[in-house]
């Protein structure tokens, strides 16, 4: 409550600031343009033009700050392990969490014990990674956000709204993998994919989802939950590879999953 109220009464002075620093130069433009017409000005030509020199940086001076504030924050927080910014495209996080995390290297680690000499299935795993991070959002430990079309605000999205949607991902050209919304129940989804759910009433909340343009996750809030790295899940994995290697694997997958 202390950080909201901060923020009004924040948004409140910059707001000030903002009018101040425009009025200000306008008022001393007008009255120079005046003097310079009509000759007759209520205000000296001086103050005239302190007005617009002093008011100009208080116009500019809430962005200034902002950025300012923006920059010391992102400096002091430690980088991120594998997402590329602050927000991350649910789909894609979700994809990076498969190939750079250390939950994705130790599953497919596994996968790959499993089925040597054959290659994994990674449209498995991605199906396991969509199905952890669906947990998460129905359980309220991920949230999403979403963003309608024409809009630049992104509006929290409620978690009861994931239980009637899955999510799935699908090959694409362009970023190799791209996550659809899927209605729960009986669905099929089609090579092109396009889904048909047998659920109406699935299907219509899952309408109401995809009329988003754009759902993005808090990526520090994402990589707790599946961070880069980690000391017992690490260790599982290089176990695991070196059951894969015997079981003749692929060396150039073994390699891959092998970096830390």
């Amino acid at each position: 409550m202390a950080d909201d109220a901060s923020e009004t009464f924040g948004g409140g002075v910059r707001n000030y600031l903002g009018a101040l620093g425009f009025i200000l130069p306008l008022v001393g433009l007008e009255e120079l343009i005046r003097s310079y017409v009509s000759e007759q000005s209520a205000l000296p030509h001086w103050v005239s033009i302190v007005l617009i020199v002093a008011g100009l940086p208080i116009y500019v001076a809430p962005a200034a700050w902002k950025k300012f504030r923006g920059v010391r924050q992102t400096a002091d927080s430690p980088p991120l392990g594998y997402l590329r910014g602050e927000d991350s495209e649910l789909g894609g996080a979700i994809r990076d969490m498969v190939w750079c995390s250390a939950w994705g290297k130790w599953y497919t680690a596994q996968s790959l014990a499993n089925s040597a000499p054959k290659p994994v299935n990674e449209q498995f795993i991605m199906g396991t990674a969509t199905s952890i991070v669906l947990d998460a959002l129905t359980d309220g430990r991920l949230e999403v956000r979403g963003r309608k079309p024409g809009q630049m605000d992104f509006e929290p999205i409620p978690q009861t709204h994931w239980r009637s949607t899955g999510l799935h991902m699908v090959r694409d050209d362009r970023t190799l993998w791209k996550m659809i919304l899927v209605p729960r129940g009986v669905a099929e989804i089609h090579p092109d994919g396009k889904v048909v759910g047998r659920d109406q009433s699935a299907v219509q909340r899952t309408d109401q989802l995809a009329a988003y343009d754009s759902l993005i996750v808090n990526a520090r809030q994402f990589e707790k939950l599946w961070p880069l790295k980690h000391k017992d899940i690490d260790a599982k994995r290089k176990a695991l590879l070196k059951k894969a290697k015997k079981a003749g694997a692929d060396p150039a997958e073994i390699a891959k999953l092998a970096r830390d």
